[in-house]
C-alpha cells in the first residue's frame, strides 16, 4: 500500500501529461486501504471465534432461535469490545448486524440487504 501511495503522490506532484494517470492511482490507493480494513474485519471475525473456544476445545456459539436468524457468541467482554469494530466493518460488506451483551457477540443475518448495528450495556 506504501508503493501506491508513493506513485500517487509523485503523479500529484508531476507534470501535466501524467495527470490521465492520477485517477487511476487514487482509485487503486482507495481499493488498497478497503481491502486492509476488510482484512483486519476478517481477523476480527477469526479473534471472536478464537475467544469462544475453551481450554478443552468447547465452541460456545450458539443459534439465537429467532428473527433473524443469529449466532450468540460467548466471550470475555474485552474480547467483545476489541472484535465489534472490525465486525462492523464486516457486517456492513457482507449484510450483517453485530451487537454486543454483556460478553456475548451477537451476529445477526437479517433477511433484507441492510444492516442495523447496535450496542448494548
Amino acid at each position: 500500500m506504501v508503493n501506491l501511495e508513493v506513485v500517487r503522490s509523485r503523479l500529484a506532484r508531476a507534470a501535466a501529461d501524467s495527470q490521465d494517470v492520477l485517477p487511476f492511482a487514487e482509485q487503486a490507493m482507495a481499493q488498497a486501504e478497503e481491502s486492509v480494513k476488510l482484512n483486519e474485519a476478517v481477523g476480527s471475525l477469526l479473534l471472536l471465534i478464537s475467544g469462544a473456544v475453551d481450554s478443552s476445545g468447547q465452541l460456545y456459539c450458539a443459534d439465537t432461535a429467532g428473527e433473524p436468524s443469529g449466532l450468540r457468541f460467548e466471550v470475555d467482554r474485552s474480547t467483545a469490545d476489541r472484535v465489534l469494530p472490525g465486525l462492523r466493518t464486516l457486517g456492513q460488506a457482507l449484510g450483517f448486524c453485530a451487537e454486543t451483551h454483556g460478553g456475548a457477540v451477537i451476529l445477526t443475518f437479517p433477511q433484507d440487504s441492510s444492516t442495523e448495528i447496535k450496542e448494548h450495556e
